[in-house]
This record gives C-alpha cells, sequence and structure tokens, in this order.
C-alpha cells in the first residue's frame, strides 16, 4: 500500500516533535510537513496535498477554524483531525460543524492519538472518550480564543464595524438590521468578551487579528 502522507499543523514545538516522532513509529505513515500556523500549513498543502492533516485550533494569525474551513474548500479530500486542549461543549461543536474527521484531547495519550488517525483514516469519525457535556461553565479554560470562538458570525460582523467606528445606526444599515438590534450584538459582545466599554471590544478584535 502506498504511505500515509500526514502533515501536523501546532505552534508548539515540543508537542509537534513528540507527535512526529510517535507517528512516524508506525509502518506506512509519514509525516511530510509540520508548520507552526494556518497560512504555513497551507502553503505546504500545495505543494504536496496530504491525506492527513492535524491541527490545533490556537494558533498565530489565522486560527484553526479558518485553516479547517480553507482547507475543506480547497482540499475536500484530505482528512481533519483536530488535537485541541480546549473541552468547552460549545467550541467542540462548533469544531464538529466546521467538519472536522475527529477530535483528539492533547490530554490523552500517544496511543489515544495513534487510534484516532487510524479511526478516521479508515473512513470513521473519532470522538474523545468524554466531552465535557457535563461539566459546568466555570470549568472549562478561559482565554482570548476560547472568548473569541464562542462569537457568532453577525457579532463578529458587528465588531469590525465598531473597530471602524461606525455609530449603531451606520452598523444597522450596513448590515440590514436595526439599531435595538446592534445594541443587542453590542451587549452580548461585552458579555462574552468580558469587557466594559467600545474601547476594551476595539483592544481585543486589534490584539485576536479579527481585524
Amino acid at each position: 500500500m502506498p504511505p500515509i502522507n500526514i502533515l501536523i499543523a501546532d505552534d508548539h514545538h515540543l508537542l509537534v516533535k513528540g507527535l512526529k516522532d510517535v507517528l512516524q513509529q508506525q509502518e506506512g505513515w509519514i509525516v511530510t510537513g509540520t508548520a507552526n500556523n494556518s497560512r504555513q500549513a497551507l502553503s505546504l498543502m500545495r505543494k504536496k496535498v496530504p491525506d492527513l492533516l492535524i491541527t490545533d485550533l490556537n494558533m498565530p494569525g489565522q486560527d484553526g477554524f479558518e485553516l479547517i474551513l480553507k482547507v475543506k474548500k480547497q482540499f475536500p479530500k484530505v482528512k481533519i483531525l483536530v488535537l485541541t486542549i480546549y473541552r468547552s461543549p460549545g467550541i467542540l461543536r462548533k469544531v464538529n460543524k466546521a467538519g472536522v474527521h475527529g477530535i483528539v484531547l492533547k490530554e490523552q495519550k500517544s496511543k489515544a492519538v495513534i487510534e484516532a488517525v487510524r479511526t478516521v483514516l479508515n473512513g470513521k469519525t473519532y470522538s474523545p472518550p468524554e466531552t465535557a457535556e457535563n461539566e459546568q461553565p466555570g470549568t472549562f479554560y478561559q482565554d482570548a480564543f476560547t472568548k473569541k470562538a464562542t462569537l457568532t458570525r453577525r457579532e463578529l460582523e458587528v465588531l469590525v464595524l465598531i473597530v471602524k467606528a461606525l455609530n449603531n445606526k451606520q452598523i444597522g444599515e450596513q448590515l440590514f438590521i436595526s439599531e435595538y438590534t446592534v445594541q443587542t450584538h453590542r451587549r452580548n459582545l461585552k458579555r462574552k468578551l468580558e469587557v466594559d466599554n467600545t474601547a476594551e471590544l476595539v483592544r481585543f478584535a486589534i490584539e485576536n487579528k479579527i481585524v
């Protein structure tokens, strides 16, 4: 059988090295490339399309969600396995909705990664044995990425226009929604991102490359 070509995208260098060593111990599996960010991963895929992409979610620049969507569009035959620290049901649902073929938690042992890769390559889906559905919301690991991941597409659109210094009326006109709806989105953005004012919304958007 021809070898299975695997590409790893993760900005944690030690993890990438360890994962590469584990995968290449399996007969017929070859790690043909490693990338530190989404842009680099796409560049490598254009040179050699892998059979499987293993990707993190939180990476500098374009995050793993954006990478997944682009790979699904540009390389629809590539299998996608997500390797992540995030256990939040909301994030896991968003990952599944993006059309990945499996999810592995970084806390799982290497044999779980091997099992996940085999499962995905055999045309099946792989999910962590425990998805944290029963944990309380406050127990999840929170960072800027998790906050960004909770935003809806409309909230992101509103946030971009807020950064451009448009007022509620102007935002409503651009998005064909009412001023009241814009106000609601502003409140939801502040609540989800845990900020108090517009200046902090703008700072969050710039720091996390939303604009």
